[in-house]
């Protein structure tokens, strides 16, 4: 059986797979905060930031989400009619709230 040079059909099968892998693990892979879904995330500390995703994980409801939000939001100075819930709608979308 010939082992070296792989085929290049071993090559394009290795480079499919490692192509989808990492969006697979993303996908399944648990919440995360981070400046681009976590309004005023460049306020908190390091400390806050781990509490925070702590504390989102840690909720089970949309309603929960979203009234958590709003005051974690409202202590930074978010005017209200500005308070963003754009993760909650996605942690439901993902189907982690209900």
């Amino acid at each position: 059986m010939r082992r070296w040079p792989p085929s290049a059909l071993t090559v394009a099968l290795c480079a499919a797979l490692l192509l989808a892998a990492p969006p697979l693990a993303h996908a399944r892979g648990p919440w995360h905060a981070s400046e681009a879904n976590t309004p005023g995330w460049g306020r908190m500390t390091p400390h806050d930031r781990v509490e925070h995703q702590r504390h989102m994980r840690g909720l089970a409801r949309h309603a929960d989400c979203v009234a958590y939000e709003t005051a974690r939001q409202r202590r930074l100075g978010i005017e209200a009619g500005a308070v963003d819930t754009r993760t909650c709608d996605d942690l439901r979308a993902r189907r982690r709230l209900r």
